[in-house]
């Protein structure tokens, strides 16, 4: 778990709640924060890959599962697959900030 990546109890109260949209938010959040001592953000680092493909930097390649269900990535420039493995925390920090 990344701290930097990860919603806690005290950042509820910086949460702008000025819309039935991020009312909504807000309560799921808080739902998460109270049930499991934070919100991990992966869901919505999912979405912004999604909404902004330059926050991330990418390896392409193969994707396949070995004998013991481990997942591998095999680097190839003719892969289909992309895989993140850096996010922008400049660009995740101005996402962040439409919340709080």
């Amino acid at each position: 778990m990344n701290p930097n990546f990860s919603i806690k109890d005290d950042d509820l109260n910086k949460m702008h709640v000025n819309s039935n949209e991020s009312k909504f938010i807000y309560e799921l959040v808080k739902y998460m924060v109270n049930r499991h001592g934070s919100f991990e953000m992966h869901d919505p680092i999912a979405a912004l890959a999604y909404l902004n493909e330059k926050a991330f930097k990418y390896i392409t390649g193969k994707i396949s599962v070995d004998r013991n269900g481990k997942t591998l990535l095999t680097r190839d420039e003719k892969g289909s697959c992309m895989v993140a493995y850096s996010l922008d925390i400049n660009i995740y920090q101005k996402c962040k900030n439409l919340f709080f």
